[in-house]
């Protein structure tokens, strides 16, 4: 791997990001300001990282599962946030007809 955190696996699109603990909250940090895609490519490498740094008997293991719990969050967010968009603009009613919709 280069200098960067994270490099784009041109195989499956998947970012990667080195198996530290700064890459893997460099990489979570990102997530949130990325859009939909980035981020969940983001998380997916950090969920690898992650996985790696838990087979390393120098890091936290308390911190590491702190670290998946965030990313596990995140990624729900994200398919959470697609299940309930629907493909409707944003603020459309959804019944229509209803006279108290917003």
């Amino acid at each position: 791997m280069t200098n960067s955190d994270a490099s784009t696996d041109s195989d499956t699109g998947d970012a990667e990001v080195a198996a530290d603990l700064d890459a893997v909250e460099a990489a979570l940090e990102r997530a949130t300001e990325a859009d939909r895609d980035e981020a969940a490519r983001l998380l997916a490498g950090a969920s690898q990282a992650v996985e790696r740094l838990r087979a390393d008997d120098d890091v936290d293991d308390g911190y590491v599962h702190s670290l998946a719990a965030d990313i596990d969050q995140r990624l729900r967010e994200l398919s959470e946030h697609d299940a309930y968009d629907g493909g409707a603009p944003e603020g459309a009613a959804m019944n229509p007809e209803d006279e108290d919709a917003p």
